[in-house]
Parts: structure tokens; sequence; C-alpha cells
């Protein structure tokens, strides 16, 4: 369905554009005499304007087409796959930077998990002088009331959506999903896990932040309300302050959340000892 509707708004923007390749305008609808696109173009063009927005429509076509590009590092159980972690990489790392923990996690051997590890797109990172890295959006300032650019969170959910998706097409249920992220790939695994209509299996956050200064996101999903959510944080943190975390953590159990918090004698980073713990966090939610 998804795609269907994708393809009809790309072509709804190919025919509404002229030949010097801009746009036309509302007038396109004002015509009396339209060309024929599904009886009524225009109404279709309206409609679609009036649910999710022109320039957001053109947003979800460039999204559709990075969620195809996307590439991401998937790791196989040995037996067939009916569970599956997705894993979000932070700033300026791939999803090559943690796929190597998988054994470190203690799993059985005969666990049915997959992993999967994408790799976020590259953009421009405002902190970083405009160095192009791979980032799920960018980081404007270290101010966190004016950190991360919500319109690039906004997108990139969608990519994340999309991914969840996919192994949900591949018949593995939302229940048996866990979405988990480092840093910035935390604050999309929260932020999306969050929002996602349909229940998961656990929701994993490690050293990471709310990208909403001060407030949960809005649109909430009352299917994950009752989701455990784990949150892990260094306390020699210098690149997102334990603070911030903490401030997520009250937030999400002040609002009812199940959350099961941890902190470590750690910089911005993983230990050894805190990969056993997620290993038997996630036997626990995915068993």
């Amino acid at each position: 369905m998804v795609i269907i509707v994708l393809v009809l708004v790309s072509v709804v923007i190919i025919e509404n554009t002229d030949n010097r390749g801009f746009l036309w305008r509302d007038k396109v609808c004002q015509n009396k005499k339209p060309r024929v696109f599904l009886k009524n173009r225009c109404s279709f063009y309206l409609i679609l304007r009036g649910i999710i927005g022109f320039s957001k429509s053109i947003k979800l076509i460039e999204k559709a087409v990075m969620i195809k590009t996307l590439e991401s590092i998937t790791v196989e159980p040995k037996v067939p796959a009916t569970r599956c972690v997705i894993w979000l990489h932070g700033l300026g790392d791939s999803g090559a930077g943690f796929a190597p923990v998988v054994p470190m996690l203690g799993l059985p051997i005969d666990h049915s998990i997959r992993f999967i590890f994408p790799h976020a797109p590259e953009q421009a990172v405002t902190i970083n002088q405009g160095y192009v890295m791979r980032s799920w959006y960018d980081i404007k300032s270290m101010d966190i009331n004016d950190r991360a650019d919500m319109t690039g969170v906004l997108e990139s959910e969608i990519t994340v959506r999309a991914l969840i998706e996919q192994q949900i097409d591949l018949g593995i249920a939302p229940k048996n999903i866990v979405l988990a992220g480092f840093s910035q790939g935390g604050v999309m695994s929260l932020f999306t896990g969050l929002r996602f209509e349909e229940k998961l299996a656990g929701i994993m956050g490690l050293s990471c932040y709310l990208p909403t200064p001060g407030a949960l996101p809005e649109q909430l999903s009352v299917a994950n309300k009752e989701t455990l959510i784990l949150q892990q944080h260094g306390l020699q943190d210098e690149v997102v302050p334990v603070s911030l975390g903490t401030s997520a953590n009250d937030l999400l159990k002040s609002a009812g959340y199940n959350v099961q918090w941890k902190t470590y004698a750690m910089p911005h980073s993983v230990l050894p000892e805190q990969l056993a713990d997620i290993g038997q966090w996630l036997l626990s939610r995915l068993a």
C-alpha cells in the first residue's frame, strides 16, 4: 500500500511539472479542463496536499529513494530468524561500528535473532563545521534546547520505520522486534519507538537524549506505552552528558513508561560488561 501511494505521488508530481522542471502552482487545479489523471487529477492533488502537504509529499519521495538505497549490515543467526534487532549507530559512525558486538552479547548459539546495522545517510553537520558525515539528523549546537534538527529527525524516522516494516514484511512480528541505538542512533530509537503504532518487543537507547528538549515527543503511540525501555549511560560521558540521559529517563518515568536505567563508569562508549547486560536484556525481550 505504501509503495502504491508513493508511486502515485511521484506520478502526480512528475505530471505537474512544466518543461523547465518547476512544479506547477495551485492554479493547475483551477483549469476548467485539466488533463485526466485517475479521472480527476486535481482532486487527487488537493487531497494529497490536504493530508500531508505538498512539500511533505516531495520529502516522502526523497526518503523513499533513500530507503531503497540505504545500506546495512545484517548478521543472521544460525537458524531461521524469528526475532530482530535494528541497531542504529551514532554520529559519524556506520553500521560497521556495532556489527562486531553481536558475539560479545553472550547469546546462545541457537538463538534466532537477526541483527540489522543500517548506515545513516551522509549529510553536512553544523556542529562539525559543516563536515559531511553519516548522520541521522543535523546537530545544530551543543545547547540541548537547540541541538537536534527536528526536520532531520522526522525524515529519519520515516527511514527507521521503513526498516521495521521491511522486517514485518519478511514475517517477523513487531512484538519480536527491538529498536536500539547508540548516541544519535539512540535518539532515533527512542523517538521512533515511542511513536510507532504497533507494539515492539523493546526500545533501547544508549548514551542518548530525547530530541524534544524538556518534553516527550508528540503523537506518542498507545501501543508502546507498556513496552520495556532500556537506557544506559556513561558517568564520564563528555559528548552526551549523563544529565541529558537522566532528564529523558525522568520524563519517561513521569509519563508512566516502564524504563530500566543503568550507568557505567565509562565515557561516550560501550563496555564488555555493558554488552553482556544488553545480551541478557535482549534475551528477556525476545524469548
